[in-house]
């Protein structure tokens, strides 16, 4: 039990050093990418989104391949054109 003070952590790290919260569920990926969850699933499943993990029927995003791209290199994460 933490005492007063000690912080804990807000998540766990998972195996590979992120924490759960930079891996989003389709539906937060989808709201905020503001686009239909149904959009995205198409998406995944044509291959356009990058940095996606599926467990059996668990799908999870990594945050940074939505939104984590350097400066100057910006790409469309459901591969539309800009």
């Amino acid at each position: 039990m933490a005492r007063n003070g000690d912080r804990l952590p807000a998540r766990p790290p998972d195996s590979a050093g992120e924490t759960m919260s930079e891996m989003l569920t389709v539906s937060e990926a989808a709201a905020l990418l503001r686009v239909d969850r149904k959009t995205l699933y198409s998406a995944i499943r044509r291959g356009d989104v990058r940095g996606v993990i599926q467990l059996g029927r668990v799908i999870r995003i990594q945050r940074r391949a939505l939104v984590g791209s350097p400066p100057g290199h910006a790409v469309d994460p459901l591969g539309r054109q800009q």
